[in-house]
């Protein structure tokens, strides 16, 4: 009787329910199920670190006006900063490297090769395709010297 029981709990799970169920590696997954490699995402900054690498102009706005979304940025490398400057120095480099910072110096530059204005490069839509406004940019460019 202690073979049948041990040759029955090695071919069967117990469910959270408390049912015996057959094990079987054999069973056909459904066929709309992604498969792996289409579940993968591309691997996001975590933490407050990596949130400084990915920042947008929609993230930017997300914070408030222009003044209110460089203070907020400010104030969370500030906040790193209290635990070490070399987290606030990481932040700021990171936050080089972020699309809204990017997109910040791609403007400034197209304006100084192109040979225009600012407020020109501004509302050129080959320049500036996501609408960044003149008050957007300046708080960006205070935030940037704020950060040296």
């Amino acid at each position: 009787r202690l073979d049948d029981i041990k040759s029955r709990s090695s071919n069967q799970a117990t469910s959270p329910l408390g049912a015996n169920l057959p094990l079987s590696a054999n069973l056909p997954l459904p066929a709309n199920l992604p498969q792996q490699a289409q579940m993968r995402q591309s691997a996001k900054p975590v933490g407050l670190l990596g949130e400084f690498s990915s920042f947008s102009i929609s993230d930017f706005r997300s914070f408030g006006n222009s003044s209110q979304a460089a203070e907020k940025i400010l104030s969370k490398i500030k906040s790193l900063e209290m635990d070490s400057i070399a987290q606030k120095y990481a932040a700021i480099r990171n936050f080089h490297s972020s699309p809204l910072y990017q997109k910040y110096i791609s403007i400034g530059e197209a304006s100084l090769t192109q040979g225009k204005k600012l407020s020109e490069a501004l509302l050129d839509p080959n320049i500036n395709q996501d609408k960044i406004t003149q008050e957007e940019f300046f708080a960006i460019s205070d935030l940037n010297g704020k950060l040296r």
